[in-house]
């Protein structure tokens, strides 16, 4: 007689059993892929915690686990030439990666086209044209989001974008929060749980938050940065030119819901606006965590 196996959960969290969880990130490491295209996804320790994650969920018997994240087009590539670092990024190709095309329900590939503003012009809007991709990621179902005009490097600087680096991730994480929504739309998911990884991905939360499908999502937040610099904060003042409606609406917050997400969002520092996305996450979540509990407990100082 072949006895089942009893994972983790089965052991310690029962009522997680059969339970819907879908996990965000900006970054992540995806141990099946290989050279540039793998390197291109990841940037430090938060990508690599994101792709064991992911193989985790499988593991302890969450099946019905699944992630999300961008695909990016160019690699970062750092040496030291005549004594001085150089940097540069290498285009990227995924044809002999594991990676497969989403369908929708007719059986077409399944892409978005998904509203942010344009770069050339942060007063106007334009549509990106995303494709969605999965790969699975140590047994476990991995979405990723390829619209390389908006998702083409990770985490940019004014280096790379000309002194627009901060309005470049701006537009990738408002872009990435519509995406996630669209797909959970367009596959009629509602996840039980939906776990953000940073306050990066805050803006998923928030248009989940606003739409009644979603009662009993619970959001969880984890917080991965206890130094206060490195929270992800914008100037209003930089992006919009100090014009806080439009820096609300580049939210795409839906309508219903827009001034109290704003709240959440919007937070004074030091005499100037900005839109908060950590603190956006803190008063949106159901639940926070740290990554340790010695990191929590630095975590409930840095958000009293």
């Amino acid at each position: 007689m072949i006895r089942p196996k009893v994972t983790w959960i089965d052991q310690h969290t029962p009522e997680l059993k059969g339970k819907t969880l879908a996990t965000v990130s900006m970054e992540g490491y995806m141990a099946e892929m290989t050279g540039d295209a793998r390197e291109a996804n990841v940037r430090g320790g938060l990508g690599i915690y994101f792709g064991d994650k992911l193989e985790g969920l499988k593991a302890i018997g969450m099946d019905k686990a699944f992630g999300c994240m961008p695909l990016y087009k160019k690699r970062l590539i750092q040496s030291i030439r005549k004594g001085r670092q150089h940097i540069e990024y290498k285009d990227v190709s995924y044809e002999d990666q594991p990676i497969e095309r989403v369908t929708d329900s007719q059986g077409k590939p399944m892409q978005f086209d998904v509203w942010g503003w344009d770069e050339e012009n942060t007063a106007q809007d334009r549509q990106y044209r995303t494709e969605v991709y999965s790969i699975c990621r140590g047994g476990t179902p991995l979405y990723l989001f390829y619209c390389p005009e908006v998702f083409d490097v990770l985490y940019p600087d004014d280096k790379t974008h000309r002194g627009h680096g901060r309005e470049h991730r701006f537009l990738q994480e408002t872009v990435f929060a519509e995406c996630v929504y669209e797909l959970f739309k367009n596959m009629s998911i509602a996840p039980d749980i939906f776990h953000l990884n940073e306050g990066h991905v805050a803006g998923a939360a928030a248009l989940i938050k606003g739409d009644r499908a979603f009662d009993q999502t619970a959001v969880v937040y984890t917080n991965h940065t206890v130094v206060p610099a490195g929270l992800e904060r914008f100037s209003i003042d930089r992006l919009t030119d100090g014009d806080m409606d439009r820096a609300r609406y580049a939210m795409r917050f839906h309508w219903p819901s827009h001034q109290r997400l704003w709240k959440k969002f919007s937070a004074k520092h030091e005499g100037r606006w900005f839109i908060d996305f950590s603190k956006g996450a803190v008063e949106m979540c159901d639940a926070a965590n740290g990554v340790s509990n010695e990191h929590a407990i630095a975590t409930q100082a840095l958000f009293p």
